[in-house]
């Protein structure tokens, strides 16, 4: 560690730690909304990689001015102490949302950035040298937890404000990049979801044929596979010839299996997923292979999807494709499903398959089932790529900010090895 940079315990910091509203006014199932005025984070929301805003819920106004604690202003950064604990988000300008309430299960960070960057804070809190910390201090087996009298503990590096400010400029290049990765794979998802919907929910080939007219935006030969006429159903009209399945039927669903302590490791090759994605590593796999995993407990109904070796805990469900071979058209499907009909359980949601295995779905023939699987190997491939770079950029950057903050690493030796990735 550098001699000239101070070390304090987060509590002599210049810093407050914030707690959220847990009084009676905390918001109930019902008083969630999926598009209203303030953002409740959920713990899908916050990750180890950042905030993630692909599923969001809601308070209204009105619901949020009875809270007397726990909202978010700019620079914030949010930490998970209950459950899964040590995800960091940071609540920089470029987040769309204006109004923000952390649940009970996290809370604030807001640095005094006179002194301490926020975004230096940020960085240090998603980095080894603070989850080594954390380790040693959160209590509870059955429920994780990391109440402020410990967290307040944890030691931090404070580098002189300069220095601060070049080691987040240069850890922003490598957080920009994953960004536009992540952006490009949202446009690559976006483009297979927009077929699917066209094909198998909207029936627009179908929908075209019967008036006469020629598919748009696909060939002859994808475009003969469609029938011209529909049929009465139990879903209502659908193209003829195609069949209502419950999901069950349609999908192949395995349960997760028992994750013990024998088997897990610091680091493998093979990553055990539970029901919101990554939990930890294994020493062993249950699968390989690409495969889909569908949160079972407390994040129901999540979807991470995975090529390779691993494991699935009992918190998720797996769909693998050596059992399911049109795994794009799988994925899909499940995507479509609206799981909340599904869930039970009130302070921790659960939602076992025969909630779920009667879901109706409408099936087409398999020829057509495999056109579009076939449409979507090359972006699941491109979007299998920028993953991989993602979790070398990652690892990067969890690596240096190590060796950066303790000057054994020089940022023109650092930026070289960014470089070396895309070579």
């Amino acid at each position: 560690m550098n001699p000239n940079w101070e070390i304090v315990r987060l509590a002599d910091a210049p810093l407050t730690i914030l707690d959220g509203d847990r009084g009676a006014n905390y918001p109930k199932q019902s008083d969630f909304f999926s598009n209203e005025f303030c953002l409740f984070l959920n713990a899908g929301n916050v990750t180890k990689e950042g905030f993630r805003f692909e599923e969001c819920t809601f308070i209204t106004k009105e619901k949020d001015e009875q809270l007397r604690k726990g909202k978010l202003v700019r620079g914030d950064v949010v930490l998970t102490t209950r459950g899964t604990v040590g995800n960091v988000g940071f609540y920089s300008d470029e987040i769309e949302f204006s109004e923000i309430r952390i649940n009970s299960g996290m809370v604030i960070i807001r640095a005094k950035s006179d002194a301490l960057l926020p975004r230096y804070l940020y960085f240090f809190l998603r980095s080894k040298l603070f989850r080594d910390q954390v380790a040693s201090l959160v209590s509870g087996s059955a429920q994780p937890q990391l109440p402020i009298r410990d967290l307040n503990f944890v030691e931090i590096p404070l580098p002189p404000y300069l220095d601060q400010v070049k080691i987040c400029e240069f850890l922003g290049i490598i957080d920009d990049r994953i960004a536009s990765l992540r952006q490009t794979n949202l446009s690559l998802e976006a483009i297979a979801q927009a077929i699917f919907k066209s094909w198998f929910v909207d029936f627009d080939p179908v929908k075209a044929k019967s008036e006469g007219k020629i598919p748009k935006g696909i060939d002859e030969v994808t475009a003969a596979l469609f029938p011209a006429a529909f049929e009465d159903s139990e879903l209502g009209n659908i193209p003829k010839g195609w069949s209502v399945y419950s999901l069950s039927e349609a999908i192949t669903f395995r349960d997760g299996k028992t994750w013990p302590s024998s088997e897990r490791v610091e680091y493998s090759d093979i990553p055990a997923f539970g029901a919101n994605g990554k939990v930890g590593y294994s020493k062993n796999s249950i699968g390989m292979g690409r495969v889909i995993f569908i949160g079972k407990i407390g994040s129901c109904g999540a979807l991470n999807f995975y090529n390779g070796k691993w494991w699935a805990t009992n918190n998720c469900f797996y769909v693998q494709q050596s059992e399911n071979i049109y795994l794009e058209w799988c994925r899909a499907v499940i995507l479509g499903v609206d799981y909340k009909n599904y869930i039970g359980g009130s302070s921790n949601p659960y939602m076992p398959l025969k909630n779920f295995a009667h879901h109706k779905v409408v099936k087409p023939p398999n020829n057509l089932i495999e056109a579009y699987d076939l449409f979507c190997v090359s972006i699941r491939e491109k979007i299998e790529f920028n993953e991989m770079l993602i979790v070398n950029y990652s690892d990067l950057r969890d690596t240096l900010l190590p060796r950066l903050i303790s000057g054994q690493l020089r940022l023109p030796e650092a930026e070289a090895e960014i470089e070396a990735l895309t070579d």
